[in-house]
């Protein structure tokens, strides 16, 4: 690739690859350091999509101090929690990139979310009039 297109790839794909990193990771350093190793390991490949890399950035960013949101969960819920809602990977997407089989992702979002939702507050209803 020539200086040019490296550039152009670069601004097109860097805003959405720092933008998962901040989601998935516990600050902005975290964060900054986790896109700037996915955009440089990612520079010499041939051909990667935009939604591999913002999966590569959230998976990463989760390794080097998860998001307190997602903090609590063990690796495996997280990471399948975590690119269901932070990229709105279905269940497919998730085994592929995670290399895992369907059932064990599915496993893996339902305990994940059951789990996030025994850690959150009762949030109060408003009174009906």
């Amino acid at each position: 690739m020539s200086t040019g297109t490296i550039d152009r790839w670069f601004a097109a794909v860097a805003p959405s690859v720092y933008g998962a990193a901040l989601a998935a990771a516990c600050d902005r350093q975290v964060a900054l350091e986790v896109a700037g190793r996915v955009l440089e390991r990612a520079a010499p490949e041939p051909v990667v999509s935009l939604a591999e890399l913002v999966d590569r950035a959230i998976l990463l960013a989760f390794e080097a101090g998860p998001a307190e949101g997602f903090a609590a969960l063990p690796p495996r819920e997280r990471a399948a929690v975590g690119l269901a809602r932070l990229a709105g990977r279905s269940v497919g997407e998730i085994a592929r990139a995670l290399e895992r089989d369907e059932r064990d992702v599915r496993a893996a979002l339902l305990a994940g979310l059951r789990r996030c939702s025994a850690t959150q507050p009762a949030r109060p209803r408003a009174a009906v009039a």
